[in-house]
């Protein structure tokens, strides 16, 4: 949900709230004076009969109400004013109505008169059908005005904030680019922006450290790796050497190997995990898959794994070659070195997936853990435990998903393509 769509819910919602509330209090003030100046009135109209028998008047009477006139024995105690508030028979419409009945009794002269006036009320059932009624328009209307200002206002009111959004989004690391952000007279906007500014400077100062002395390690690197290679070799075919220094040759040769071929895995990692590869156009993975299986024909046959593939065409990826290659060399690549001997090895292409299938142990560390870097699944000296880490980060690079199972001695490893 937008931050605009919270603001005006929360605004509805509060609006909401206070006119449940305020409806409540002004029905029970309404139902409440209303009784309340019936009373007085009816009240009034006993004190202005007995006003009128005071000033002589044999039949006092007043207009609006229904009023009687009774005697009582003079040596009957005067009745103090009251009003009661029942409910009695309405002849004319043929069901109870609610009536306010005022009565006293009062002695002029020799005379004890009782008094009595009356009038229908509404009951509470119709005051509060009409008060819901009138209250129920004024608050619709109310809730879309605030819903309608609410939203404009929160709009403008978070123009900077989306702007900035916005510019950050656009930032990109790679090609230096730089962000303009929108000036405001908004304290928070202007120190979020202060602080995004800081952050964005910063991150470009730290990427751009981070690339030269990733590009510089990885050429220095290759130079040395490679020269002491050679030296190995030419010491390897000296004449001269004994079976012993040979043998301590060849393992120096083969940590020399293994250490260049973690160079190039880790400066592969650091290129991917920066996004270096662009897509231009997505690629027929069909026929990579084929490519790569024809390559490591030869590694099948002589390890005596049965292959079989199913790979349906075109299958459409959108993927960086490079990227592609080195996804399938290492899944493929992977199914063959862990396998077992004369296993089975299944690739499976389709425009949702691929699959791939193998026969071999099972692992020897926690599922979790085999996507993570120098982690290895068997004990294997010539795996350096980066292969699966590549596959991962080039799957989460490209918004693939990457999925492991093991069951019933096959290892089962899925890329699932985007929709």
């Amino acid at each position: 949900m937008k931050l605009i769509d919270k603001f005006t819910l929360w605004y509805f919602v509060v609006t909401a709230l206070v006119l449940v509330a305020g409806n409540v209090l002004v029905l029970y003030i309404v139902q409440h004076r209303l009784l309340m100046e019936e009373e007085r009135k009816l009240t009034d109209a006993i004190r202005f009969m007995a006003t009128q028998l005071e000033a002589g008047e044999p039949t006092p009477r007043v207009y609006g109400y229904q009023t009687s006139l009774d005697t009582w024995p003079l040596e009957r105690p005067e009745m103090p004013l009251r009003v009661v508030d029942t409910m009695v028979w309405f002849e004319p419409h043929q069901h109870t109505e609610r009536e306010l009945r005022a009565t006293a009794s009062y002695k002029v002269g020799q005379h004890h008169y009782y008094l009595e006036a009356n009038t229908f009320i509404g009951e509470p059932d119709d005051i509060e059908a009409g008060v819901l009624q009138s209250l129920g328009w004024i608050s619709l209307l109310l809730i879309g005005l605030v819903g309608v200002s609410s939203r404009l206002i929160s709009q403008r009111v978070l123009a900077p904030f989306y702007q900035a959004l916005q510019a950050v989004q656009a930032f990109d690391l790679k090609r230096h680019s730089h962000v303009v952000l929108p000036t405001t007279n908004t304290k928070e906007f202007r120190e979020l922006n202060s602080l995004l500014a800081s952050m964005m400077q910063r991150t470009s100062q730290e990427y751009r450290s981070l690339k030269e002395f990733t590009e510089n390690a990885s050429h220095e690197l290759q130079t040395p790796l490679a020269v002491i290679r050679g030296k190995l070799e030419l010491l390897l075919n000296s004449d001269g050497i004994r079976h012993e220094q040979a043998q301590l040759v060849m393992a120096a040769h083969a940590a020399v190997g293994k250490l260049a071929r973690v160079h190039q895995a880790l400066t592969l990692l650091n290129r991917v995990e920066n996004q270096e590869f662009v897509i231009e156009q997505p690629i027929d993975f069909s026929t990579q898959v084929r490519a790569t299986l024809n390559g490591f024909e030869e590694l099948l046959d002589i390890k005596q794994l049965r292959l079989q593939q199913t790979i349906e065409a075109p299958v459409w990826v959108g993927l960086h070659p490079l990227l592609a290659e080195v996804l399938l060399s290492n899944l493929i690549g992977n199914a063959i070195r862990h396998n077992g001997p004369r296993g089975q090895v299944h690739v499976t292409l389709r425009p949702t997936h691929l699959e791939i299938r193998n026969t071999g142990p099972a692992p020897e560390i926690p599922v979790e853990q085999l996507f993570g870097r120098f982690r290895k699944g068997s004990g294997d000296p010539d795996s350096i435990g980066l292969g699966l880490a590549i596959v991962h980060q080039i799957c989460t690079a490209n918004h693939l998903t990457l999925r492991y199972d093991y069951a019933e001695g096959w290892h089962t490893l899925t890329v699932m393509f985007p929709a």
